[in-house]
């Protein structure tokens, strides 16, 4: 898992943004912004490339099942131009010290900036409240179909 969470922080390098604590709060948001169609297939072929050589094809084929039909579900609440955050989180021993802001407000303020929207999904219920605080509203409450998983989907209208 240490391995995907590299390979993920390094591929929103590459394709989106990071926002990271000082090393000893442990925190970090990892965004992707849209791609042209060339850079969208690179990042795909990439990860798969990743998650096929360090969990097997059998990973890869869940794995894409589960995103497939994350993104249908996705794509009819949210608009092609706006930013995803894909991960975020605080070590739990700085978890409730207020640190959770600073890995999302910078790239928020830049989207706003930007005058684009925010995602993310979320398949906690415990984290609602943190994200409405930031200005997110939930959109749509989906099962995934591969875990039977409940998740929603929140937003984040641009702030001008």
């Amino acid at each position: 898992m240490i391995d995907y969470m590299s390979f993920s922080i390094d591929e929103a390098r590459r394709y989106g943004r990071v926002c990271a604590l000082p090393a000893e709060y442990a925190g970090i948001s990892v965004w992707a912004l849209p791609l042209s169609p060339n850079a969208a297939e690179r990042k795909a072929t990439d990860k798969s490339d990743f998650i096929r050589k360090m969990m097997g094809a059998g990973a890869l084929r869940t794995y894409s099942d589960i995103c497939t039909n994350m993104a249908q579900q996705t794509k009819t609440v949210t608009e092609k131009t706006d930013w995803y955050l894909s991960i975020a989180g605080v070590h739990p021993a700085h978890q409730g010290k207020g640190l959770g802001p600073q890995l999302i407000l910078p790239v928020l303020e830049e989207a706003d900036a930007t005058g684009v929207a925010t995602y993310l999904e979320t398949f906690s219920k415990r984290n609602m409240p943190f994200y409405e605080r930031l200005g997110y509203r939930t959109l749509a409450t989906f099962e995934e179909s591969v875990t039977g998983a409940t998740y929603r989907i929140m937003r984040r209208a641009p702030r001008r």
